[in-house]
């Protein structure tokens, strides 16, 4: 038997319209039954409404909360990142400054004749280097009392942020922490030219010091001058005692300073048969071409206390 396209919803239509007349004219508890299980029907589905809404605002709350704690937390991280970055540069600051003043020997040379003088030392910032195709520019002028050249300089070396107005003048030693970095060369109201120890031009008296089981020995005396690339120490007699290792130090009887200053040590010696004076190579306790940031200026002053 063939059934028609239209047989099907003729026949589910004539089972509802059957089921409603059953409802509708038959035994009463039947319609009552259906009204009680539509409307529960419909509460579950409005309780089932309403608790995925709350589980959908739940879930988005936890989502916000959720992407503030992570915000928080990467900002957090961040900021630990940055102070670890912070701490790893000064770690390696602290590095190199702790293998600088480790490589400056600390030896008690002690120097009761000199109680008259005292050292003090003026901090001075480090501008730049000058040489003689070079020409640098510096952030002051006329509103911090700057005229005309005063800071133009002659010569070559390190420019220094202090001058006469700190009561420098030449030929005072500059150092470099603990170790001797050069001499002012030029002074300018506010800023002055220093001279590193290496400058072919550099010339300040030292003598050697040697460290052994008896104890610190001082020995023979000379002039510290600088090559260019390095150091050496010349004019000393070919009958005094010298050997690699020694070490250099200012000599405060002659040189513009109160107290010893370490210059370097000594790397190389030699004397040829027919010659009457050491030829003494120094190694200088800073490298030629570095250029720091800050120095100190000494400063020799009479010692007031002292001398009452």
């Amino acid at each position: 038997m063939t059934v028609s396209r239209w047989q099907h919803p003729l026949l589910v239509w004539g089972g509802w319209i059957l089921f409603a007349i059953f409802v509708k004219f038959g035994p009463t508890f039947v319609e009552s039954k259906l009204s009680s299980c539509i409307m529960d029907g419909a509460g579950q589905s409005l309780r089932i409404v309403d608790q995925a809404q709350r589980w959908a605002r739940a879930s988005s709350g936890q989502g916000v909360a959720r992407a503030e704690v992570i915000a928080e937390r990467d900002g957090s991280t961040e900021l630990l990142q940055k102070q670890n970055r912070d701490l790893a540069a000064m770690i390696v600051m602290l590095q190199a400054e702790n293998e600088r003043l480790r490589s400056v020997p600390n030896i008690p040379v002690e120097d009761n004749e000199q109680s008259l003088r005292k050292t003090t030392a003026i901090q001075a910032n480090v501008i730049g280097r000058r040489s003689g195709s070079q020409h640098l520019l510096v952030s002051l002028g006329e509103r911090h009392g700057l005229l005309n050249d005063e800071l133009v300089l002659e010569g070559e070396g390190v420019l220094i942020d202090q001058g006469s107005y700190a009561d420098l003048t030449r030929d005072q030693l500059v150092s470099l922490g603990r170790s001797l970095f050069g001499r002012t060369v030029e002074v300018g109201r506010w800023t002055s030219l220093v001279q590193p120890v290496t400058h072919p031009e550099f010339r300040t008296a030292v003598r050697l010091v040697r460290v052994s089981e008896f104890g610190t020995v001082t020995g023979a005396e000379g002039i510290l001058k600088g090559t260019g690339t390095g150091c050496e120490m010349i004019e000393v007699v070919g009958t005094h005692p010298v050997a690699v290792g020694d070490l250099v130090y200012t000599d405060p009887h002659v040189s513009p300073t109160s107290i010893p200053i370490y210059c370097g040590r000594v790397t190389q010696v030699n004397i040829a048969s027919n010659d009457s004076h050491w030829t003494i190579i120094v190694s200088p306790p800073h490298p030629v071409d570095s250029i720091p940031i800050e120095l100190s200026v000494l400063k020799v002053e009479l010692n007031v206390s002292e001398s009452r």
